[in-house]
């Protein structure tokens, strides 16, 4: 595939996201200045590697109701709250896919 046809795809995706009237109003609320965008991503790779580690540890997908329990529990630990952004710092500046951590231990647990 060609980057033209890359990037024709990307824009369609991009359209029919921005056109999704949940992901808008979303948008429209949160992504607002770069500092509450750069949180949203890092809360959506949280997300992710929460997703990943509760399948690979239970082999089931996590429920809605898991999900919003370890976000909140998360991010109002202190110290998990450090690893997270600490990681997410990493995932920044690396070639990495995926927010990973050596403290995944805190997650597994």
């Amino acid at each position: 595939m060609n980057l033209e046809k890359k990037n024709s795809i990307f824009f369609i995706e991009l359209h029919n996201l921005m056109n999704n009237p949940e992901f808008r109003t979303f948008y429209n609320k949160y992504f607002t200045v770069w500092t509450n965008i750069d949180t949203m991503i890092m809360y959506f790779k949280l997300y992710e590697i929460i997703e990943i580690t509760f399948y690979k540890k239970f082999n089931r997908n996590i429920t809605k109701k898991e999900i919003l329990f370890l976000l909140n529990n998360i991010i109002k630990n202190n110290l998990l709250r450090k690893i997270v952004i600490n990681n997410y710092t990493l995932f920044k500046t690396t070639e990495q896919k995926y927010l990973t951590t050596n403290n995944i231990q805190y997650l597994e647990s």
